[in-house]
């Protein structure tokens, strides 16, 4: 079984979408895992990543009852320079990059905050929302 960080294989440009939801966060040498993403992706291509938002205001909140700190194989906490600056240095072009709360499956972690999946609905927040969404492509 192949790992998230060796190439991946599959030809130059073979993919029109590639998607990171929650990985990223897992991955040592994330750049080499981006790379690879930009790689497979053709010409105007679509990387989409999601992890969790190193400024999210849970994370004071709820301190080490926070999500990223519950997975003991986290080792990359990202803030919206730092995912951007990954994306960009892999040769990708950023069209997006916002922060969100999931309130469909808030309390995974937490078992707590479970409740508040009554809300049930994924919230776009100016800066502060748990969760990174970006959306990257490739240039050409």
């Amino acid at each position: 079984m192949q790992g998230a960080e060796e190439p991946f294989a599959f030809p130059e440009g073979h993919f029109d979408a590639v998607t990171l939801l929650d990985v990223i966060e897992h991955l040592p040498r994330y750049p080499a895992a981006l790379a690879s993403c930009r790689r497979c992706l053709r010409p105007g291509g679509k990387l989409f990543v999601i992890t969790l938002n190193a400024h999210s205001l849970a994370r004071p909140l709820l301190g080490k009852r926070w999500a990223w700190y519950q997975d003991p194989t986290h080792v990359h906490m990202f803030s919206p320079r730092m995912l951007r600056r990954g994306l960009e240095e892999a040769g990708l072009e950023v069209e997006a990059l916002k922060t969100e709360s999931n309130f469909c499956s808030v309390g995974e972690g937490t078992k707590f905050l479970k409740p508040l999946r009554v809300i049930g609905r994924v919230v776009h927040t100016p800066a502060f929302g748990d969760s990174l969404l970006a959306v990257a492509r490739r240039p050409g």
